[in-house]
């Protein structure tokens, strides 16, 4: 087993289904942005064969957790947002968020740290622009999940 923010990433990253799997859909792959994003922008994304383009990717970022329904004992519920980039145009995006929905929405997860994990699909933004200049002015939009937990 492995922790909630491992088990999530992995679920994404495993997801090889040729031609509708996220990864036939997002060639550059998932990462997580506390492992692998720097602040540098452009220098450390995927990038194309010619390496003069991004490689359409996704990042899942986590935000602070919270308590949840205080009546149940030690539950909480924590946000991810998964952030999708592209060279240009909102194809490949509007694919990836639909095929992540079918892969976390009302799914139930073992983990390592958490006794029950429950995620749901929340929000999807619109076309979202600022910070993009360092990955080139790639198109960017995210998906927002909660995750409902009781931990180990």
């Amino acid at each position: 087993m492995a922790t909630q923010r491992a088990a999530f990433k992995a679920i994404l990253a495993s997801d090889t289904t040729p031609t509708v799997g996220l990864l036939a859909i997002l060639p550059g792959g998932v990462l997580d942005a506390a492992e692998t994003i720097d602040g540098d922008g452009w220098r450390n994304v995927p990038k194309s064969v010619s390496k003069t383009r991004i490689s359409p990717f996704a990042v899942i970022r986590w935000q602070a957790s919270t308590v949840y329904q205080p009546s149940v004992v030690g539950s909480e519920r924590q946000t991810a947002e998964v952030y999708f980039y592209q060279p240009q145009g909102y194809d490949l995006i509007e694919r990836a968020i639909t095929r992540v929905k079918v892969l976390l929405h009302r799914k139930y997860t073992t983990t390592d740290d958490r006794a029950i994990l429950y995620t749901e699909f929340v929000y999807a933004s619109g076309e979202l622009y600022d910070g993009t200049m360092e990955l080139g002015g790639a198109s960017c939009q995210f998906a927002r999940f909660m995750n409902y937990f009781i931990r180990s």
